[in-house]
């Protein structure tokens, strides 16, 4: 009641009396985890952290099912650094693979949300040889590739890069060959393509210019594919299908195919005028347009030159010129 009230001090003070008064009780050993899972619905994010800490310092009796469960909150509210405090918990004493694969999967993702990517590549890596098939692929896969990409996007040597960057493609195969829905495979169709984009970032970089260009290409015959290839009436498909758009369209102003960009940038208002990339996307358009029609125009002085300096009437000599 006083962490409904939000009376955090006055909660941890009714909280010490029962751990004093009733260490080995059933209600000692939970009410921590209830008091911060408590506070966190209330939107009490720092007092519940302090709660949820206080489960990892090892003066309280919590088992892995609690500890997991604390780890999954605070994974959903972010605050990542402290859920793998919890998944280590489980990782270090569990050997039930109910308890230890979704605190594995968990830490993994939670590394990759803070960027910590050498130590995710680890964690994934093995889950993906321990447990080649399992109600978490998908999620593991994601996860893997994500890591994989951001390492190999800063490797310089070309060897390690290219290996990298193939086990980032075979870990999105992989979570594909699992995935049913017509919305997930839009979204790792997606992400494949993001890797082949990383890909030519990285050789533009450290590489070379003509493997930039090729992998370039190769991203963007992966997101016209989905952009060709979905519904944009499927409510499943149209986000992904959108940032397919989003991607694409900058890649194809690299190389200067105003056309194809002006016409895709008009079937996205077309298939979503209230779509999340309305603004950017016609941004791209007016962009096409402008740049494609001074091509254009340039094209069209340099052929009126060429027919002025050719033709019978001409009668500047090499010197005027």
């Amino acid at each position: 009641m006083y962490t409904v009230l939000k009376k955090p001090d006055d909660a941890r003070k009714v909280l010490q009396r029962l751990q004093k008064e009733y260490p080995e009780s059933q209600e000692a050993k939970n009410v921590v985890f209830t008091i911060a899972n408590n506070l966190l619905d209330l939107g009490m994010r720092r007092e519940a952290i302090a709660y949820f800490k206080e489960m990892f310092s090892g003066t309280g009796k919590y088992n892995s099912a609690q500890f997991l469960a604390a780890g999954k909150i605070l994974f959903d509210a972010g605050e990542y650094k402290t859920a793998v405090e919890a998944f280590d918990k489980v990782i270090k004493v569990e050997k039930e693979r109910g308890y230890l694969e979704p605190a594995r999967v968990r830490k993994g993702q939670a590394l990759c949300r803070l960027k910590e990517y050498d130590k995710a590549a680890v964690v994934l890596r093995e889950l993906l040889k321990e447990y080649p098939s399992s109600g978490y692929t998908l999620d593991i896969c994601r996860s893997a590739s994500e890591a994989f990409s951001a390492i190999a996007s800063k490797t310089t040597d070309e060897k390690p890069r290219f290996e990298l960057f193939n086990e980032a493609v075979l870990a999105m195969k992989r979570a594909r060959k699992f995935s049913k829905d017509h919305g997930t495979q839009a979204e790792l169709d997606v992400g494949l393509a993001r890797i082949f984009e990383f890909k030519s970032a990285a050789e533009r970089e450290f590489g070379t210019a003509e493997k930039a260009d090729a992998y370039r290409n190769d991203a963007v015959a992966a997101y016209q594919s989905v952009i060709m290839f979905r519904d944009p009436k499927d409510t499943a498909v149209a986000p992904h299908l959108q940032d397919a758009y989003l991607y694409c369209l900058p890649l194809m102003m690299e190389m200067e195919r105003w056309d194809d960009v002006a016409q895709d940038a008009d079937n996205y208002i077309r298939d979503f005028p209230h779509g999340k990339h309305i603004r950017k996307i016609r941004q791209f358009k007016n962009k096409a347009r402008v740049s494609g029609g001074a091509l254009l125009q340039a094209d069209e002085a340099g052929v009126d030159g060429n027919a002025a300096t050719n033709s019978p009437d001409a009668t500047t000599t090499t010197e005027e010129k």
